[in-house]
């Protein structure tokens, strides 16, 4: 279920337009299952997901904990062996899903997450994604927009929270506009954490299905640029079997210039 959390941005507009964009398998996949894939976050594709800048003066928790493992004991920090990252292991035991912020459709997310100009998207909005979850009860969701960073210059306030590196990205990434729904140590892969347990944990699972009520998700269905016409029929079929009752429509990108 969505929980508010202090540290997750909501937008402005809780009516803002939302937008993910999946291949056909992908697609199927959610008509089936009838839930969104939340991948886990080291495995995005990014090598800076969920890491930390190196700015100085950032600092580190896995640093910390050494260093107060070291006046604990009374021995130089250089004695102490080194911990697990606490960051790494946030980053493996934390799961994401991610949608585009945009009024309109995007030609370059189009063409970076459906294959062979075959695809869809699914638009929503915020306010719909927050509510679709309401079935959902093993595990808080979390939703927040993305913060882009320069990780040569600028730090992440880790002190304030130990998960924020999962809301921050390179500003090369700006133009993804990324709205984000996260969930942390889901009760799947680990129902009974005990004391000096989870500190040790990784998460052996790719990725997490949650189950989402797709009438309340779904506003529209928009089928990629230059789909042939029969591949579209297709979808629509196929839509409307598995009882999603949406306006199917063709990308604004196939509109024919005035000229």
């Amino acid at each position: 279920m969505y929980k508010v959390h202090p540290k997750f941005i909501s937008p402005n507009d809780t009516d803002v337009k939302i937008w993910r964009y999946l291949d056909i398998a992908k697609y199927l996949s959610l008509l089936e299952k009838r839930s969104l894939y939340f991948s886990r976050s080291d495995l995005l594709g990014d090598p800076f997901e969920g890491s930390l800048p190196s700015t100085h003066g950032q600092i580190n928790l896995t640093e910390l904990a050494k260093q107060h493992a070291a006046e604990l004991l009374k021995l130089q920090p250089d004695q102490v062996e080194p911990p697990q990252s606490i960051h790494n292991m946030i980053r493996k035991n934390s799961f994401v899903c991610s949608f585009h912020m945009n009024e309109h459709e995007s030609a370059a997310l189009w063409s970076i997450y459906t294959k062979a100009k075959q695809g869809v998207a699914i638009q929503s909005t915020f306010s719909k994604l927050c509510d679709c979850f309401k079935d959902y009860s093993d595990n808080p969701i979390y939703i927040g927009m993305m913060t882009y960073i320069d990780y040569s210059t600028e730090t992440i306030p880790i002190i304030e929270n130990a998960f924020l590196p999962l809301l921050y990205k390179r500003k090369s990434f700006e133009h993804e506009k990324e709205l984000r729904a996260v969930i942390t140590f889901p009760k799947e892969f680990y129902p009974e954490p005990r004391l000096g347990t989870i500190v040790t944990f990784i998460s052996s699972q790719n990725g997490l299905d949650v189950k989402v009520d797709l009438d309340v998700l779904i506003e529209r269905i928009y089928v990629a640029p230059t789909t042939e016409k029969w591949i579209r029929d297709l979808l629509i079929s196929v839509t409307q079997k598995y009882g999603i009752d949406k306006p199917i429509e063709q990308s604004s990108l196939d509109a024919n210039p005035i000229i």
